[in-house]
């Protein structure tokens, strides 16, 4: 993933200034600039961008958080938190990775595979 930002042509695009409330599900990759609240199911990766703000839960591939998230995280693969990026909540994923200053608050599980 890396911490460069993702090219914006990729996948699909909650812009900033949107808001959402309830659940989303999609197949593919998807760069999150706007408000969620509600719960975000992404069969891709996901880039939570700096403006962005999550509260819910959200399973995704590949997860990288430049903004704020609040709730329930799981990644199939790996969360890298960028810097400025926030987590508050239930963490899982098999690999984390913060860089430069964030905030990890909450409860954190790294392993393989998710237990019941």
């Amino acid at each position: 993933m890396g911490s460069e930002k993702a090219p914006r042509n990729t996948g699909s695009v909650i812009a900033a200034g949107c808001r959402i409330e309830g659940d989303i599900s999609l197949d593919g990759a998807l760069v999150l600039e706007g408000e969620v609240r509600g719960r975000l199911t992404c069969g891709g990766n996901l880039i939570i961008g700096a403006p962005a703000s999550v509260e819910g839960s959200v399973e995704a591939a590949d997860i990288l958080i430049q903004g704020r998230f609040i709730g329930d995280i799981a990644a199939k693969r790996a969360i890298e938190v960028s810097n400025g990026g926030q987590i508050e909540g239930v963490i899982y994923a098999p690999s984390i990775r913060a860089e430069g200053i964030t905030r990890i608050d909450g409860d954190v599980m790294i392993a393989p595979e998710r237990s019941a």
